[in-house]
């Protein structure tokens, strides 16, 4: 995803390993957030997950919206690079 003034603000989502065992996945996600801009910017990102899920572990805290999807909230400085990686166990 791209965001921001002329895409000074930019999103990949990588998933590291997506695993399926007999009862349950277990997935790992990385995202890298790239400000180009002058300023620092506030990001939130959503994971929307859509079944019963737990956090196995995270880089970053988190708290969780309406609908119980985990969102990560920080500030990017300006010119600079921001990672985010966590990885969840969730039913099917």
């Amino acid at each position: 995803a791209t965001i921001g003034k002329a895409f000074n603000v930019t999103v990949e989502r990588i998933i590291l390993s997506n695993t399926k065992y007999e009862d349950h996945s277990y997935k790992e996600v990385k995202y890298i957030i790239q400000n180009t801009s002058n300023e620092d910017v506030n990001i939130l990102i959503g994971e929307p997950i859509f079944t019963p899920w737990v956090i196995e572990a995270s880089t970053d805290t988190y708290s969780t919206d309406a609908n119980g999807n985990p969102i990560f909230s920080a500030t990017v400085p300006e010119q600079s690079t921001k990672t985010i990686i966590f990885s969840y166990k969730y039913n099917f």
